[in-house]
């Protein structure tokens, strides 16, 4: 079987990327273990063919509109959808050019981006669409625009073109079943393994090495709950006078545009330099300071079965995740993690300090619960979940 796999980003040397690409390189590679063939078309700053593990690498300059015209405020997201439907057009384009190379049995692609709006519905190969996000479900404390809703009809456009929807949580999956997308099928993102990359450990030394302290990795804005953090954090941090805070992630801002790098850094000055914040860091960088953390916040209003959870359990941190929001998916409340009501900074303050007053004998039970987790997910190989579908699209297709 060959599959082909359409994405806006794929992880490069000394540039991580975020949860999609991440979760294509990790199924890509476990796809190339069980003997398929794997390419993935990826369209984003350059043009460059590389291979990654057997992993065939295939970058293409995407269509960009000129800052300028992005930057007028009522043109902004006229040029935005336009620079969004090019892109999808162009993909189209790559793959159609591919085909006449190269036959292949599987597409799949994420609503994300819409990459899989203008592939033809009379076609020899199988589509697959998972859903990586949602247009207005995300858009918390935010206007909903023309913009937002026009997103929306083409992703569900794209979802009716594909022969088969996929989904990693329920949460999402609910979402779109409700706007009458049928048959949504729950497919589990697989942990990878996180030791099987190399880890720097210069980072950890030279900041947190013998601190207790607690992580945050990920987009700083509302939607991913780092808002909470920010509430909580000059209780936290006045009561416990010996922990400190790891903040990893762009910034994004607030509902409002504010920023939250200012915040960070005022409280660093008021606790002694005891927050700490980092814009970007390599995994071979992150990993260390997820394993030695005493847990790991994420607090997202909304998500979508973060691989971000999954990597973190690997690593035997546990997790402070909101109710409601798809990481509770993952997580135990009370055994792997804690979970505290969504949108509830004093919540997660409480949850935080069940955490941070664990006894010795709980913090070993808890550890091990996660062990026990990760080794049952890995033993599940949820790989296969998604190969099947591969398998059952092509059956249907040859009817």
């Amino acid at each position: 079987m060959r599959i082909i796999f359409l994405t806006p980003e794929y992880p490069r040397q000394n540039k991580p990327e975020g949860g999609l690409a991440n979760y294509i390189k990790n199924i890509a590679g476990k796809a190339i273990k069980y003997g398929y063939e794997v390419e993935v078309i990826v369209v984003n700053d350059q043009k460059k063919r590389w291979n990654d593990g057997g992993v065939l690498i295939n970058e293409y300059k995407k269509v960009v509109i000129s800052r300028f015209l992005k930057s007028i405020p009522f043109f902004y997201q006229i040029f935005a959808f336009i620079e969004t439907i090019a892109n999808s057009f162009l993909v189209t384009v790559i793959l159609r050019k591919n085909w006449s190379k190269s036959h292949f049995d599987i597409v799949q692609v994420s609503n994300y981006q819409l990459y899989g709006l203008f592939l033809p519905k009379k076609r020899c190969y199988g589509v697959i669409t998972r859903l990586s996000s949602s247009s207005i479900l995300y858009k918390r404390g935010l206007k909903i625009s023309w913009y937002d809703k026009l997103m929306e009809a083409m992703e569900i456009k794209q979802l009716n073109n594909s022969d088969c929807v996929i989904s990693p949580s329920k949460l999402v999956a609910s979402y779109f079943a409700n706007k009458g997308i049928q048959d949504i099928r729950i497919v589990k993102t697989p942990v990878s393994d996180a030791n099987k990359i190399r880890w720097n450990k210069s980072l950890y030394k030279t900041y947190l090495e013998k601190k207790k302290y607690l992580l945050y990795f990920g987009r700083l804005n509302e939607i991913k709950g780092f808002d909470l953090v920010v509430d909580m954090l000059p209780k936290l941090l006045s009561k416990y006078k010996d922990l400190s805070m790891m903040v990893v992630g762009s910034d994004e801002g607030d509902n409002n545009g504010r920023g939250y790098v200012g915040s960070l850094t005022d409280l660093n000055e008021k606790y002694f330099g005891r927050v700490i914040y980092f814009e970007t860091v390599a995994k071979e960088l992150l990993f260390p300071l997820i394993a030695s953390s005493i847990g790991v916040l994420m607090p997202s209003r909304k998500d979508n079965y973060p691989n971000a959870c999954l990597e973190s359990l690997s690593l035997h941190a546990p997790i402070v995740c909101s109710s409601n929001s798809s990481v509770d998916e993952i997580v135990i409340d009370g055994k792997t993690g804690f979970i505290f009501e969504n949108s509830s900074s004093t919540d997660l303050f409480k949850k935080v300090e069940m955490l941070l007053n664990l006894s010795a004998v709980k913090k070993k039970r808890l550890v091990r619960n996660i062990k026990k987790f990760v080794a049952k997910e890995m033993e599940l190989k949820r790989e296969t979940q998604l190969f099947r579908v591969y398998n059952d699209t092509l059956s249907k297709l040859k009817k």
